[in-house]
């Protein structure tokens, strides 16, 4: 919930005892409201701030409230106080911050860091994503979120309890509109830092990590205050923090109810929501009470106080009747009043009601027509990978109940269920399991890893990253934590197997809400009268891949596979207490299938228009399914979204489906004879009983006509003047960094010039690759390897640890071959380099919609004749760092660095065809800068005689080319014919007899008629 004033307290007493707590403890804060002496401590304190080094810039009017100074990451001001946990054991120390840059980096607002991760806060992107954060003397605290834009004015926090070893940030993203500030908790082991506290900077004797744009109104407290405190400071800004008054009338809300977890019944609530003057003297007058958002008509305003005298509360009464729905409602009530400094308080009234069914799949491997089948009636049916090799072996007998499948370490099966965190915040999911292997090592059971310890169980003999109860060699059954290698959990005693006849039940309970994961384990369920074993951990989950292994660390690729069996895999939407879990453990399949959802949406599955071959309107019929055996779904809405909406058109869609029943819904996607990618969803709103909003994604691609369109980036490395020139005409120039920088050889390319890479050295481009950027990607370059010894070797890469757009040489999974990553792993079966002579071409295309790639080969590029290599896989993307290296794994180090010489090297915002790359191959930098590859420049494939002559040459769709014939070169020619162009080739035949009747004549193909 979030509205535009908060006081969290019930009374005036309170309300001024908090602010009095907050004052008796403040030893300095900075305003920056003094025009005469914009330094000055206004603590009374006299800790007046000292520049003249490299001082920021100071607005007398730019700040959240006031002054303010703005920073351009080489500027910062010091403060005499000394933060060091020895001098000050509790601390809260805060600011009203504004960034002037979304791009990732090492940007802070106060520190005193020496070198050893002391009390420093702001932005950071180690150990982790891009956020707001703070050190926790060991390193980056996870968890929090990033800056969303630059025009909100932040508010960041931070509290120190040096006797609990706790740290806590606190953040509020735009502290203009403000509700319960997110709070992020961490344990410390801080050490000592220097003496003086810079602003702007993450230590006070240099400008490193320095910040850019604003910060007001800094504060230091030798106390730990509490969430509500900082609330009432971020509320009221610089006059909590001095303890003068705010507004008289003042209007706040004193009491919510908790409107997250309602029941389905009673089917309609009555919400209650405590409205107070705050002001001392004045009454205050509520004119109206209007809500307004996405989902209005589901609220009726009941009551609300016309009046309410200085210090005094009243009721502001709401109906909210989600008509038999579940799930997220979302609403914002505006109360109208004569506060003068919120005339129309913003309430969020969203609210949520939970679902008694929930079961988002279930498969029990039971039936042996289909033992793929999804038993929760989602329609969510598995899939086995394409490689026969990686499948398991099915049994029919061979389960803990029924069916199972044997998995030799090697082999998984995959859900296509989507488990993130922000998708399904509260998450149960499990099965039936029977190691064949008591030996210490990383076998999964299921997994949605994306390289950031992502939502996964199974065993693991790790302990985290950062240290933990056990030693390293422990096998154990665990449950991943989340970001910062926080790694798998761990428990006392450890959930170790000890037997490799028993079946063992395994289950995790994530709550996103509470950050935290509980691991359930009964090492011998053939015995139900024993308690579960529980391991309780913190979580700081992020986004994994969109798809679930089962059997696998990710579904992508046999990564810590299992081994043994696995049966009654389940993932359930809701958070189960420790009853809940015991009575899955003990009745098995039958408790599972009474959380069927009845009635169910069923979806097709995605993609539904993908990767089309032309531009033309293409009609699809969409198979909405009722899963549920009894109840009717009630279609309430239906409707298209997202930024290319209007390219579709929707048919009628039914209101109501019956049990088990299906029914079509038509839709058409009309690109309008443009190219690219086009993004929106069908948005359904129903009386499903686990969750009422359902969004079927209606992604299409459209393949560019003249690829030159898409060309975004081109480095043909042979202008000797600037060699890192962009030549695609977007000025996305190349950049290198002191100490890294290649060597630039103006004639060693594979035409021109090129740069020699020792395997310690990139470049970095500017490009941000990432797929919610670009969804359809091509990349790739001319390479020439410097050894073919087996290794780690990139030559383009954003990766920031989640196996992210990456090409190069790799050896993983044991094979040595050119490749790239998918999300979860290197793409196999591609070609090994054979020489370190010849120049190769290696490229990749990416369709995001369709969760594509390709990767392309050709080992040897001095022959053209021959078809490159082209291996697609599947991907699970997580989002990777927002520049590109090109010369090794990832633009802020030099991790797997290229050995060897890069040429030509090259970005589109298009996903380019196996016949445009061959045309890029045979081409080299002409055909990129305008000719074969956009159809401006023709190649005769071939001319076959026989009782016509015909000619086949490299096309583009959409073209129209002209056959023209003279008989005597240095005459006239003449147009025979046209054709329109083919992706790919395209072919005409003379079937004239006079002219093949000629003893000789010529041919060419010309582009337009």
């Amino acid at each position: 919930m979030r509205i535009t004033k908060l006081i969290p307290c019930t009374s005036a007493l309170l309300l001024l005892l908090g602010i009095s707590q907050a004052k008796g403890g403040l030893i300095g804060f900075y305003p920056f409201d003094d025009t005469a002496n914009p330094l000055k401590d206004e603590s009374g304190k006299g800790q007046d701030l000292q520049g003249g080094v490299a001082d920021p810039t100071y607005s007398a009017t730019g700040g959240y409230q006031g002054g303010a100074y703005s920073f351009n990451g080489t500027q910062r001001l010091i403060s005499p106080i000394d933060i060091n946990a020895t001098v000050l054991p509790t601390l809260t120390m805060g600011a009203w911050v504004k960034t002037a840059s979304l791009v990732s980096g090492l940007r802070k607002v106060i520190g005193q860091d020496d070198g050893g991760w002391d009390r420093v806060i702001g932005l950071d992107n180690r150990e982790g994503p891009f956020r707001y954060t703070g050190f926790h003397g060991g390193g980056v605290i996870p968890g929090s979120s990033a800056p969303v834009n630059t025009n909100d004015w932040t508010f960041l926090a931070a509290t120190y309890d040096e006797t609990k070893l706790q740290a806590i940030i606190y953040l509020d993203l735009d502290a203009s509109t403000v509700g319960p500030l997110v709070a992020v908790t961490n344990a410390t082991t801080f050490g000592s830092g220097l003496e003086t506290t810079a602003i702007g900077s993450i230590r006070p004797d240099n400008d490193s990590e320095g910040w850019n744009g604003l910060v007001d109104n800094v504060f230091f407290y030798d106390e730990v205050l509490s969430q509500a405190q900082l609330t009432a400071i971020r509320d009221r800004g610089k006059a909590a923090i001095l303890g003068t008054g705010g507004d008289d009338p003042d209007l706040t809300v004193s009491n919510v109810p908790n409107l997250q977890n309602l029941p389905k019944v009673p089917a309609v609530h009555d919400l209650a929501f405590e409205l107070k003057n705050a002001g001392v003297t004045k009454p205050l007058k509520i004119s109206g009470v209007t809500i307004s958002g996405a989902d209005a008509a589901y609220y009726t305003v009941q009551q609300f106080p016309t009046n309410i005298n200085a210090l005094a509360t009243g009721t502001l009464s709401v109906k909210f009747d989600p008509k038999g729905q579940v799930g997220a409602f979302s609403a914002i009530a505006t109360i109208q009043s004569d506060d003068p400094g919120n005339p129309n308080l913003q309430l969020d009234i969203s609210a949520s009601v939970i679902a008694t069914s929930t079961l988002l799949g279930f498969y029990s491997f039971d039936d042996p027509a289909n033992p793929l089948k999804d038993d929760s009636g989602r329609g969510h049916t598995g899939q086995q990978p394409a490689d026969s090799a990686a499948q398991p072996v099915y049994g029919a007998t061979a389960g803990a109940s029924g069916g199972g499948y044997a998995f030799n370490g090697s082999q998984r099966l995959i859900a296509p269920l989507n488990i993130n965190a922000d998708t399904v915040p509260l998450l149960t999911l499990g099965a039936w399991v029977k190691t064949a292997s008591l030996d210490v090592g990383q076998r999964k059971v299921l997994g949605q890893d994306n390289g950031g310890w992502d939502r996964v169980i199974g065993l693991d003999g790790r302990t985290t990253a950062n240290g933990g109860d056990l030693p390293d060699g422990t096998l154990r059954y665990v449950a991943f934590t989340g970001v910062n290698d926080n790694g798998p959990t761990q428990g006392s005693p450890p959930p170790t197997p000890t037997d490799t006849n028993a079946w063992t039940f395994l289950a995790a309970v994530y709550d996103q809400l509470a950050n935290e994961v509980t691991v359930y384990v009964d090492l011998d369920s053939a015995t139900t009268n024993d308690t579960l074993q529980a391991v309780t951990a913190v979580t700081a989950m992020e986004g994994g891949t969109t798809a679930v292994g089962i059997g696998s660390v990710t579904p992508g690729e046999t990564l810590e596979g299992w081994l043994g069996s696995i049966d009654n895999v389940f993932f359930i939407g809701r958070k189960l207490d420790s009853a809940a879990v015991t009575a899955l453990r003990n009745r098995g399949p039958a408790a599972l299938l009474e959380l069927q959802s009845d009635p169910a949406l069923v979806l097709p599955p995605a993609p539904v228009f993908g990767g089309l071959s032309n531009s033309s309107p293409k009609t699809v019929s969409l198979v909405l399914s009722n899963g549920g055996a009894t109840q009717p779904l009630q279609i309430a809405s239906v409707r298209l979204v997202g930024p290319d909406a209007a390219r579709y058109t929707l048919g009628t869609a039914p209101q109501t489906i019956a049990p088990g029943a299906q029914v079509t819904v038509p839709v058409t996607f009309d690109s309008g004879g443009n190219g690219g990618a086009f993004q929106a969803a069908l948005e359904l709103i129903t009386n499903d009983s686990a969750e009422r909003k359902a969004v079927l994604d209606l992604a299409a691609v459209v393949p560019i006509v003249d690829i030159r369109t898409s060309l975004i980036g081109f480095y043909p490395f042979d202008d000797a003047a600037n060699p890192l020139a962009d030549k695609s005409g977007h000025t996305n120039d190349l950049q290198t960094v002191e100490g890294t920088e290649p060597v630039h050889v103006p004639a060693g390319g594979v035409t021109g010039g090129a740069y020699e890479f020792d395997g310690g050295q990139h470049l970095i481009c500017p490009i941000n690759i990432n797929f919610d950027v670009l969804p359809l990607l091509t990349m790739g370059a001319w390479v020439k390897t410097g050894s073919l010894d087996t290794g780690l070797r990139k030559v383009i890469g954003q990766d920031d640890g989640g196996w992210d757009r990456v090409i190069g040489l790799d050896d993983r999974n044991d094979v040595f071959r050119y490749t790239g990553f998918n999300g979860g792993g290197p793409v196999t079966n591609t070609p090994a380099p054979e020489s370190m002579d010849t120049w190769t071409f290696l490229a990749a295309s990416y369709n995001q919609p369709a969760r594509l790639m390709t990767i392309y080969v050709d080992l040897d590029v001095s022959s053209t004749n021959d078809p490159l290599v082209a291996v697609s896989s599947t991907t699970s993307f997580g989002t990777g760092l927002p520049t590109t290296a090109i010369g090794n794994l990832r633009a802020d180090n030099t991790a797997e660095g290229w050995f060897g010489r890069i040429d030509n090297a090259f970005f589109y915002s298009a996903a380019l065809t196996a016949e445009q790359l061959t045309a890029l191959r045979n081409g080299g930098a002409a055909a990129i800068l305008g000719g074969e590859s956009s159809g401006d420049t023709i190649r005769i494939t071939s001319v076959t005689r026989g009782a016509n002559l015909t000619i086949a040459w490299t096309s583009v769709a959409g073209k129209t080319y002209s056959i023209q014939y003279t008989e005597k070169l240095g005459t006239a020619w003449a147009t025979i014919g046209t054709q329109p162009g083919l992706a790919g080739t395209t072919t005409y035949s003379d079937t004239d007899p006079a002219r093949l009747g000629k003893s000789t004549g010529f041919y060419r193909v010309m582009l337009g008629p």
